[in-house]
């Protein structure tokens, strides 16, 4: 006897498919509020972790420590120096490098262990860069050591690496204008800066600082020399007039021509600007 499996199955979902919908229904209802409940849960976590976070971010080292480090974080942001032993927090200390300094002021994390090793370090280097006894290499050792051809009589300083140099030009590409009203540096006089910050600017109908290239930038006792593979720019110091310092750039001010505008890395605009004091102070 042949079986009309079409009439079976009608038969069967006439009498259980409300009930199979309703099953299935109720099995989706289920699914959504476990996922529900799991993405909340997650999100509770990440809530208590992002606090724990935020709390450790405001007491990352003891009182004291965090107290110094706002200190020197100010005269970071104030173009200050000091000498590392000079720092009232640190008298008594018999070394001073960076376990030392985490474990005088209890740093309690891995990211944080480099900050106050960095800080007080880079102020040094400020201070080492305006008191340190200026040696140079002669044109024999910058040729040997550094691959740099100099003048008989000329001697190298310093060298920047990773340094951009940008020219005022008007142009139809993006360009940039640098804001922030950075302090002139009379050479030979004090120096102060205010920080600037790097922005785009509409080209088509401005003329703003378009980037000629990134190389390194040699400072000698008489030409700053620019080495880049796009092109090499050279000025002597005799017609550099004034230097308009910000955090991480410097304008050069010349005697004729546009206005250069070298940018650095790290904190080496501050080193720069102070070298540049010295050699214009030293005649």
């Amino acid at each position: 006897m042949k079986v009309n499996w079409i009439i079976l199955k009608t038969k069967f979902f006439d009498e259980y498919g409300a009930l199979i919908l309703l099953c299935g229904l109720g099995i989706l209802l289920v699914l959504s509020l476990l996922i529900s409940i799991v993405k909340f849960i997650k999100r509770q976590f990440e809530k208590r972790r992002e606090a724990k976070s935020r709390e450790l971010d405001k007491h990352w080292a003891n009182a004291q420590g965090l107290a110094f480090f706002q200190r020197i974080a100010n005269m970071i942001q104030q173009n200050q120096s000091q000498h590392m032993s000079d720092h009232p927090e640190l008298q008594g200390m018999q070394r001073i490098d960076q376990s030392s300094l985490n474990a005088r002021f209890e740093v309690k994390e891995e990211k944080f262990s480099l900050r106050f090793w960095y800080a007080v370090s880079l102020l040094h280097d400020r201070y080492d860069m305006e008191n340190k006894a200026l040696m140079g290499k002669s044109a024999l050792q910058a040729e040997q050591e550094e691959g740099i051809n100099l003048m008989d009589d000329e001697k190298l300083y310093e060298k920047f690496e990773g340094v951009e140099w940008y020219e005022l030009k008007r142009s139809p590409t993006r360009s940039f204008g640098y804001h922030g009203l950075g302090i002139r540096i009379p050479l030979g006089g004090g120096m102060s800066y205010r920080i600037g910050q790097m922005q785009r600017i509409e080209a088509h109908s401005k003329e703003g600082y378009v980037i000629s290239g990134k190389g390194i930038l040699y400072v000698t006792n008489q030409r700053m020399i620019f080495l880049a593979q796009s092109e090499n720019k050279v000025i002597g110091l005799n017609a550099i007039l004034d230097i308009e310092q910000y955090k991480d750039a410097v304008v050069i001010g010349k005697s004729r021509g546009k206005k250069p505008l070298i940018r650095f890395e790290m904190d080496d605009a501050a080193l720069f600007s102070r070298l540049m004091v010295r050699l214009f102070q030293n005649g």
